[in-house]
């Protein structure tokens, strides 16, 4: 059976004083974890579509509309709107290199996301012919620790 308030309240007054900071110093970091784990749970989470699970879905020969609808969107870029600002490098270097190279043949479409990028080239019939993932940019520190805690 578990000591009621006043045997506790009792014992806590009879600590040393070395005891009891120790125990305000152990449930403030409680409660500041606490409070830490709800913000995590509940803020706004970067857009986790384009992911290497969501490109694994993709195959040679699918039409858009069938990769659109296993990235759950079509092309574009949903980024979060504190990473628009970012560039995404190596996708616009090879996206104008397909457009360079066969612009008549080839057509590139993209997806942009807060974790990651996907590039899918569909030939002149409109099927997939290649697709890369590009992993996403390092998120700010405490979105990593978001994602981390929240085990998002």
């Amino acid at each position: 059976m578990a000591p009621s308030l006043s045997i506790l309240v009792a014992r806590f007054r009879r600590a040393s004083r070395a005891a009891r900071l120790s125990a305000f110093l152990f449930a403030g970091i409680g409660v500041v974890l606490l409070g830490w784990s709800l913000l995590c749970c509940f803020a706004e989470h970067p857009d986790t579509r384009f992911d290497e699970h969501a490109f694994a879905k993709l195959y040679v020969g699918m039409t858009e509309s069938q990769v659109s609808r296993a990235l759950k969107c079509p092309p574009g870029d949903y980024r979060s709107e504190d990473l628009k600002e970012r560039p995404w490098g190596a996708v616009d270097r090879e996206q104008e290199y397909y457009q360079q190279v066969s612009p008549n043949k080839h057509s590139v479409k993209v997806w942009l996301g807060d974790r990651g990028a996907v590039l899918v080239v569909f030939d002149e019939k409109a099927k997939l012919i290649r697709s890369r993932f590009f992993d996403g940019a390092p998120l700010p520190i405490l979105q990593r620790l978001r994602t981390v805690l929240c085990m998002n």
